[in-house]
């Protein structure tokens, strides 16, 4: 009996000691690395998240832009009709029930129409779409801008 409370008060010396060093917690540099970790890792993830963005932003953009492909040809089906460049008008002279898109709908600020020529009699009737503000500044490309046929839509380089 005496050797087993003497076991035990030996255990629990050695448990208490061994306790009493795991709950000390950390050093202060300790803390520091790992903030300091965490503010890269941070970093890092919002740099991607914002390129992600402008990829979205361009890419709806490019498909909001892309429908106006349709509505030249729709429009230009009739040689007589012209393609409008001002907003808020319908993208033909004959409403057609397709506007042009704003600078808002574009995630832009800024936009202008203009044709290579108004009328749909030319054999290859083109819209060129030139954009400023937008979040992929690539977008913005000011000398060529988005040129829209009816079967084609090219768009500056990098957008």
């Amino acid at each position: 009996m005496k050797t087993i409370k003497k076991i035990q008060t030996i255990t629990s010396l050695f448990i208490n000691k061994n306790m009493k060093k795991t709950l000390q917690g950390f050093t202060l540099i300790e803390l520091l690395i790992v903030i300091a970790i965490i503010g890269i890792l941070a970093s890092v993830v919002l740099v991607s998240l914002n390129s992600g963005r402008n990829k979205a932003n361009a890419a709806a953009t490019k498909s909001t832009l892309s429908s106006l492909q349709a509505a030249i040809a729709l429009c230009c089906d009739d040689p007589s009709h012209t393609l409008n460049t001002t907003l808020p008008n319908d993208v033909c002279s004959v409403a057609i029930a397709s506007s042009l898109p704003t600078a808002a709908q574009l995630k832009a600020t800024g936009v202008t129409y203009s044709t290579s020529g108004t009328t749909c009699q030319s054999t290859d009737p083109t819209l060129v779409v030139k954009l400023t503000g937008h979040p992929n500044v690539a977008c913005n490309e000011a000398t060529t801008g988005f040129v829209i046929r009816t079967n084609s839509m090219t768009s500056p380089a990098g957008c």
